[in-house]
């Protein structure tokens, strides 16, 4: 995967999240129960734990079993 790709879907990956816990921009962390705002950081936390993993697998030139979707991301926003 070259930097410039990786660094893309990095970037792509930030925007959904942060759409994803704001709720495209509607809420803030401190405006949303406490648990609705943890289980959203924590959906985040573990699609950037895979997101790590298999881009590690990349640069090793081992096939990834999972790929991060952006389409899936997108579908978190809506």
């Amino acid at each position: 995967m070259s930097n410039h790709f990786a660094l893309q879907i990095t970037n792509q990956m930030i925007t959904a999240c942060k759409s994803y816990i704001t709720e495209q921009g509607y809420e803030t962390v401190w405006t949303q129960p406490q648990a609705d705002v943890l289980r959203k950081l924590d959906d985040c936390i573990k699609l950037n734990e895979e997101y790590q993993v298999n881009g590690a697998r990349e640069a090793h030139g081992q096939p990834n079993d999972i790929k991060v979707s952006i389409m899936s991301l997108a579908s978190w926003t809506h």
